[in-house]
């Protein structure tokens, strides 16, 4: 079994750490993706149908190839966030986070005390069934889960200052895609407004030494991705398995199609 970065860490020393989505419950997706290098993968149950059963086999898998699981919950729900963190994904990526309330609420589900109020099951998964559990475990955990929350409105942007002070908040991910539609322009991901919005919540998080994550559009535009490295992104998100799929069938189906013309 090949050993996973520890992505809180390896960001601290300002490493880039590059991964996905995938959308789908496919666990051979997720096994090509450890394969192909990359550092995490984001498992998504806010919009896709697939709950945490759906995705047991995709964490098992990443396990093996040393690729790391993100969990992105349908709501800020501790219920939900306990499940995934008990079955053994290494850090949540929260949707629609507004407040500073509201992260604290995430920090408190997902660390144990005295960072947060999350229970343990000593005789979980990443516990290895209690061959684990001792003192020590409660501050091992907390060092390797990754705790990124969504930007994804005019209302956070508005609240940034305060949600970046809140303790335990590795990541603000910005989410261009929404946070358009909240900005009055939706679609226009790359518009003045959502740029003006990005910059601001990068410059409050980088005076509270916070990363920041983004998504890349277009992973086949290198210019893209430089742009988001010269922003100064700790976390880039740079393909959504089903996208990307459809880009390449696209690319191949015209490639086939000039060939035979």
């Amino acid at each position: 079994m090949k050993a996973k970065k520890n992505l809180k860490e390896a960001m601290s020393k300002g490493e880039v750490v590059i991964g996905g989505y995938v959308q789908t419950a496919s666990p051979e997706l997720v096994e090509i993706v450890g394969h192909a290098g990359f550092d995490y993968v984001i498992l998504s149950s806010e919009d896709t149908i697939y709950d945490l059963k759906d995705r047991s086999e995709q964490v098992y898998v990443a396990d093996t190839v040393g690729l790391s699981t993100i969990c992105r919950p349908p709501t800020n729900d501790p219920v939900f966030i306990r499940r995934a963190l008990d079955f053994g994904m290494d850090g949540l990526n929260v949707p629609m986070v507004n407040t500073a309330d509201e992260a604290r609420a995430v920090v408190r589900a997902a660390m144990y005390p005295p960072m947060g109020e999350r229970g343990l099951n000593a005789m979980s998964r990443p516990v290895r069934y209690g061959a684990d559990f001792g003192p020590g475990y409660f501050e091992q955990a907390n060092d390797r889960c990754l705790v990124t929350i969504l930007i994804e409105t005019k209302t956070a942007v508005d609240n940034i200052e305060e949600i970046v002070e809140v303790e335990g908040i590795d990541v603000v991910y910005l989410g261009p895609t929404d946070l358009s539609i909240s900005l009055g322009v939706p679609g226009e991901v790359f518009h003045a407004l959502v740029q003006e919005s990005s910059k601001k919540v990068r410059e409050a998080a980088r005076r509270r030494g916070v990363a920041t994550a983004n998504v890349i559009y277009n992973p086949f535009d290198r210019g893209e991705i430089e742009s988001r490295m010269e922003e100064g992104y700790g976390l880039l998100s740079v393909f959504l398995d089903v996208q990307l799929f459809r880009q390449s069938c696209e690319r191949l189906h015209d490639e086939v199609r000039a060939a035979l013309a």
